[in-house]
């Protein structure tokens, strides 16, 4: 997931294989700058939304929902920090980093370490999630032993440990000027160790992590499984489904933002071997998936819960909706109360 942080040396790997990424056809670079746009809009405005609904809604003030607000906010920062600068350069057809000087060179090392930050606490939040519902559903006397202030510690964490293991960032990257372009990009001198630094904790902080997240899920839906098959039809609650709902909904979000990972896997090691053409259309490709993490958590809470669906509702109504289209919308089969436990 920091797999952002090749950019710069994948535009200087291009440039001395005389392949630019960014030089593009006018009808190309107008449809690239279009959607990247579409991405940065709906992915800041949908975390936007998230936040102010779980602020909103008295029944979404639960100490789990603020986990989904911590990945929110780090889903804000992320495009934030990182399509802007993307656009610039497409609309420029110039790998150059669009700021120079000191400002630049604070930009870029910001650059680089708010977007790895920002994915470093979107994994964090996600694994927190895992272990709160899987204890909830294996351990249900001792859930109470999850209190919201250490639930509030875990969110801290997860910023502290961002910060923290990402902080070399700051020192390894900078403006890097080859002929005319300036490259926002390891220093030459620095590689090495910081290469071999990003390998392990790459598998540290990504890697490992959603393997445990993929085993809580697997053992937590077993469990629920095994508990529905012991009730029978009339006996068995409605939390039970509404728990298995979730959670399968966690799980399917969990790999959901894999799938926005994958092509970077298959592309990378190709970098050396495809033709110019075909490589910047695939870089672009996967680019616009990595992008696309960012929209996930949003996207799911408003279209699979009903109580964030309500909430969109009530925010999108304060702005000039009728009354009567707002009541149409209201008229949904009520749920379980786990239905205002959030999907992720």
């Amino acid at each position: 997931m920091d797999l952002s942080n090749n950019i710069s040396s994948n535009y200087s790997k291009e440039a001395s294989l005389g392949c630019d990424f960014v030089d593009n056809s006018p009808t190309v670079q107008v449809a690239k700058l279009v959607v990247l746009s579409i991405i940065l809009v709906i992915s800041l405005l949908g975390n936007a939304l998230l936040i102010v609904i779980v602020y909103k809604r008295r029944e979404l003030r639960k100490t789990a929902n603020y986990f989904v607000v911590n990945m929110a906010v780090s889903d804000f920062v992320f495009p934030l920090q990182m399509i802007p600068f993307f656009l610039a350069q497409i609309a420029a057809n110039s790998m150059n980093w669009p700021v120079s000087g000191t400002l630049g060179s604070i930009l870029c090392k910001l650059g680089v370490f708010l977007r790895r930050v920002s994915a470093t606490v979107s994994v964090g939040s996600l694994l927190c999630i895992a272990f709160d519902r899987c204890i909830a559903v294996m351990w249900p006397m001792k859930a109470r032993l999850i209190t919201p202030t250490r639930r509030a510690i875990a969110l801290a964490g997860t910023w502290v440990a961002a910060l923290v293991i990402n902080c070399t960032d700051l020192y390894v990257y900078d403006l890097v000027t080859k002929g005319n372009t300036n490259l926002c990009k390891m220093l030459p001198g620095k590689q090495t160790e910081a290469i071999s630094y990003i390998g392990y904790t790459r598998r540290f902080i990504y890697i490992g992590p959603l393997i445990v997240i993929t085993v809580l899920y697997s053992r937590t839906i077993m469990t629920l499984r095994r508990k529905d098959k012991f009730l029978s039809h009339s006996e068995a609650p409605r939390a039970v489904k509404n728990k298995q709902r979730a959670i399968k909904t966690s799980f399917s979000v969990v790999i959901t933002i894999v799938v926005c990972f994958l092509p970077w896997f298959f592309v990378l090691p190709l970098i050396d071997f495809l033709a110019c053409s075909l490589l910047r259309e695939l870089l672009f490709l996967a680019y616009v998936m990595f992008f696309l993490s960012s929209l996930i958590n949003p996207l799911v809470c408003m279209l699979c819960v009903q109580s964030f669906r309500k909430g969109l509702i009530d925010v999108v109504g304060s702005c000039g909706w009728s009354s009567k289209e707002r009541t149409c919308h209201y008229n949904l089969e009520p749920r379980g109360q786990d239905d205002h436990v959030t999907p992720t």
